[in-house]
């Protein structure tokens, strides 16, 4: 991943993220929740992240990003999720798969002996991901509730 690439997404996520929400805050409408609120300030945590990232690690992320021929990358798999979303929820939408994306895309990309995320888990989650945006929003809203739970759990553990 190229500098410039690195920018542009960092800006892209400042800008989604520039909304002023709260973070951890759910709302319910019609009763069905909604994707969680990200705190603004988790764009500088996502820009510090990825500009920590040595070359080799650049390099991994933008395979996770982009794919490679059996993955679809994050970048496809966001586009798919906010189909699902209207254009009201999908700013929200971007800036949650952008961190999410971030959180398990650099740690994936860190070596094997040392990454608490590893491929057999990204296969998995794209697996479900790709299942549940065939049904309806709701299935996919509480998909990425529990995955963000578990990609925090699994970063926390030592």
């Amino acid at each position: 991943m190229t500098v410039r690439t690195l920018f542009v997404f960092s800006f892209l996520a400042i800008v989604f993220l520039s909304s002023g929400v709260v973070q951890g805050e759910e709302t319910v409408v019609d009763g069905a929740a909604t994707i969680p609120l990200v705190d603004e300030s988790m764009a500088e945590v996502n820009q510090a992240t990825l500009a920590a990232m040595g070359q080799e690690e650049r390099d991994w992320y933008e395979k996770f990003y982009k794919g490679v021929v059996f993955f679809d990358g994050w970048k496809k798999i966001t586009l798919r999720v906010l189909e699902k979303y209207s254009d009201e929820e999908q700013t929200r939408a971007l800036a949650f798969m952008q961190h999410l994306g971030v959180k398990i895309g650099a740690e994936w990309a860190k070596d094997n002996d040392i990454r608490k995320i590893d491929t057999e888990m990204l296969k998995g989650w794209g697996k479900q991901l790709k299942q549940a945006v065939k049904k309806e929003k709701i299935h996919l809203t509480t998909l990425l509730h529990r995955l963000d739970r578990e990609v925090d759990e699994r970063l926390s553990t030592n």
